[in-house]
């Protein structure tokens, strides 16, 4: 199973902090679902993604590379809702118009 798209944003947003609890404050989640989210992301890719120090967090090798991943994820996550949201609202997408030749001629 792919890890989720609010993991990853979480993820990213606690390597940017160096801190897994100001990330939890910011993306309104408890410690607790915090530390679980990121705990499922570590067994998913069977790495270690953090080191945890009494100043904080910091990425491993792994958490690194997995960062260049998720911000590039989370890009092209944003310009696929922002095209579809386009077609929703009528912005894009296909019309046909369909008329008789001595119409299209006239105007």
């Amino acid at each position: 199973m792919l890890p989720d798209v609010d993991s990853l944003a979480l993820f990213l947003k606690a390597a940017e902090l160096h801190s897994l609890t100001k990330a939890a404050e910011v993306s309104n989640l408890s410690l607790a679902a915090a530390s679980r989210r990121i705990s499922m992301l570590e067994d998913r890719f069977k790495t270690t993604l953090f080191e945890r120090t009494s100043r904080g967090i910091e990425l491993t090798p792994a958490g690194a590379a997995l960062t260049e991943y998720a911000k590039r994820l989370l890009v092209q996550m944003n310009q696929m809702q922002s095209e579809m949201s386009a077609f929703e609202s009528g912005n894009k997408g296909l019309l046909r118009v369909m008329a008789s030749t001595s119409v299209i001629a006239q105007y």
